[in-house]
């Protein structure tokens, strides 16, 4: 496990290094009648509160269906986490 998050600081350093910007995931859900698009943790979005609740929901659904979320290839720059 080790070698794995060593590649994982070696591969953020070339993309620093190459001045990479990583794109932010968007998603799109509907609440109602309305399409709303959003990019991953926006919360300036006008409907984030429906947003969300709606996502909360769908993920409470789904669990109580049986998933179970594979946390074991998350990254998480330690940087930020301070």
């Amino acid at each position: 496990m080790d070698n794995k998050w060593e590649n994982v600081t070696n591969l953020r350093t070339l993309i620093k290094e190459k001045g990479l910007k990583k794109v932010s995931g968007q998603s799109i859900v509907e609440v109602g009648n309305d399409i709303c698009s959003f990019v991953a943790g926006d919360r300036l979005h006008l409907d984030s509160d429906q947003i969300y609740g709606v996502l909360g929901k769908l993920e409470v659904k789904m669990r109580e269906e049986g998933y179970v979320p594979n946390v074991d290839l998350l990254l998480q720059n330690m940087a930020d986490a301070v």
